[in-house]
């Protein structure tokens, strides 16, 4: 939702209770007012998101990688605008909307029954599920908004009047049966659509829109922190997989990556995607946990950059899959990341066209990256309450920005840019900084990094039989980067898979090598090369490419109009 804006404006931080705060207050309400792995070669997978996999609970109504773009649609009145190959909506759905008060059967006409509770259905999202299901796009849940009646026996510190729905519920059963009812209703059997992905509350490493009663003098307990959400996680899943097996249930997290931000004395408290799930996952008990990140820019501007650590960002978008990989190897579902909230901010029309080529540059990342499986872009439209910032891909008045343009085409079968031109593959491309810096990555270079002709690789998106993935790593200051096999970039910081390569020469394919760096020799390494053997330092073969020039070339960027 809202929480990343902070980044934007750091000021706001300290606004609590004064004019940002009731901007804040006055934003959110707006906001409330108006809620209501692949086959190399193929060109989307057999569970893809189709009518057959949407209309059944069993299964996972997968998204190709081809459909990975996603919306917030804010109630535009002609769904179908925004149907071209869109692979998921964003849907906030608000607790408290639903439940308002304690209702026990039988259910008055306007509500539903659901664990001997009634439920009032909001026919603007009831009616938003079904249209996008019916254009083949099932919803992501953001599941969040604790009603009064249900909070209260526990410490809260809302910022701001108006926040209380962020308080965490008393009892983690109350939220979960409410989670069953969006799991029941829209299971895509009853008639009403499907939501297929559940993200269970709403950047919940930050104090403020998962409060546990501290910040703002109170120095927050971890352990209570982590273990509080845990128990409303599990209690979530729990419910949601009993009514739909293959959902995918998610934890909301910000972009505040690395432990540099774990500050839970602070007044706004935080901590690190890391710190978080580090301490999250021994009290998940096995369970099938997913990433929903919120890659927001750090800046004002809609800037983005493949240095952007320590955030993770629509720059860098590979840190945060390449760290689960290394971290978790052994479960498969924290390797698929959701971007299930990200915008870049034009207020006003000198920024709109870099708005759009930032917005190109950052599905270039993510499709540049195996295993993100879904980029929702928030918004569809500029919100005149949202902090001043102007994310939406449409302005005030609806009218399109370039932005969109860029949103609405980037994956046209017709003329796919932007990254989806690439897919099955990924393409590798080496840069030199004008200080004789190496990077080499299957996302856009850093700036300042410029594109050497004739080092360009094409790779498979997929890891399948006879290919093994490689992982991009950059030097301890991030100056640089080199790729290799070994997820845990030794002596490196992992930047994320980019692609894999073939573990077996074959007529027509040539070595593709790291010269590893001879420990003071300049200039030594760490090199990419197609060279039969390294000048200096160790040489590790990686795998065989096709060919000794580049397989792809580099595609110009679109002309952006809107």
């Amino acid at each position: 939702m809202l929480g990343e804006v902070r980044c934007y404006l750091p000021a706001m931080r300290r606004g609590g209770r004064g004019r940002n705060g009731r901007r804040l207050v006055a934003a959110v309400t707006a906001v409330f007012g108006a809620l209501g792995i692949l086959t190399v070669g193929a060109p989307r997978p057999a569970d893809a998101a189709e009518p057959a996999a949407i209309a059944d609970p069993a299964a996972y109504p997968r998204r190709g990688v081809p459909d990975l773009k996603g919306l917030q649609p804010d109630f535009w009145p002609s769904p179908a605008d925004n149907a071209p190959g869109l692979g998921t909506v964003s849907i906030n759905f608000l607790w408290a909307e639903w439940e308002p008060s304690v209702q026990a059967p039988p259910c008055s006409p306007d509500r539903v029954e659901q664990g001997g509770h009634c439920f009032v259905v909001p026919p603007a999202v009831d009616a938003q599920v079904q249209a996008y299901s019916d254009l083949g796009a099932p919803a992501t849940a953001i599941l969040y908004g604790t009603p009064a009646w249900a909070r209260g026996a526990r410490a809260c510190s809302p910022v701001a009047p108006g926040f209380e729905i962020f308080c965490v519920p008393d009892d983690p059963a109350d939220f979960a049966r409410f989670v069953a009812l969006i799991a029941q209703r829209y299971d895509g059997a009853h008639g009403h659509g499907r939501v297929s992905d559940f993200v269970i509350q709403n950047e919940v490493n930050t104090n403020d829109w998962f409060d546990i009663g501290c910040g703002q003098g109170t120095a927050c307990d971890v352990d209570d922190w982590v273990h509080t959400y845990a128990a409303i996680f599990v209690a979530a899943y729990d419910r949601v997989r009993a009514a739909q097996p293959r959902a995918h249930v998610l934890i909301s997290l910000t972009h505040h990556f690395d432990p540099v931000f774990d500050t839970p004395a602070l007044d706004h408290p935080a901590l690190s995607v890391k710190t978080f799930i580090d301490s999250l996952v021994p009290l998940l008990g096995g369970r099938a946990w997913s990433v929903a990140i919120h890659p927001y820019p750090g800046l004002p501007t809609p800037a983005i950059d493949a240095r952007d650590l320590p955030f993770v960002t629509l720059g860098n978008i590979g840190v945060l899959v390449g760290w689960l990989r290394a971290t978790y190897p052994d479960v498969p579902s924290a390797w698929d990341v959701q971007m299930t909230e990200q915008g870049l901010n034009a207020p006003d029309a000198s920024l709109e066209p870099q708005q759009a080529e930032s917005l190109c540059q950052a599905f270039r990342a993510a499709l540049g990256t195996p295993g993100v499986s879904s980029f929702v872009y928030h918004r569809l439209r500029d919100n005149a309450n949202e902090f001043g910032l102007s994310l939406g891909l449409r302005r005030l008045d609806g009218s399109p920005k370039p932005a969109f343009t860029v949103w609405h085409d980037a994956n046209d079968p017709a003329r796919p840019t932007c990254g989806f031109e690439n897919y099955p593959h990924t393409v590798v491309r080496h840069g030199v900084d004008a200080g004789g810096a190496h990077w080499y990555s299957s996302r856009p270079l850093p700036r300042g990094f410029t594109a050497q002709a004739g080092d360009a690789w094409t790779l498979s998106y997929e890891e399948v039989p006879g290919t093994a993935m490689l992982y991009e790593c950059a030097d301890g200051l991030v100056r640089s980067s080199y790729l290799t096999r070994d997820v845990h970039c030794p002596g490196g910081i992992p930047l994320g898979p980019v692609g894999a390569i073939a573990t077996t020469s074959a007529e027509g394919t040539t070595a593709l090598s790291l010269c590893r760096e001879v420990a003071g020799v300049p200039g030594s390494g760490n090199l990419v090369t197609l060279a039969p053997s390294c000048p200096a330092g160790q040489r590790e073969v990686l795998g065989f490419v096709a060919g000794l020039a580049p397989v792809t070339p580099p595609v110009a960027t679109p002309s952006f109009t809107g």
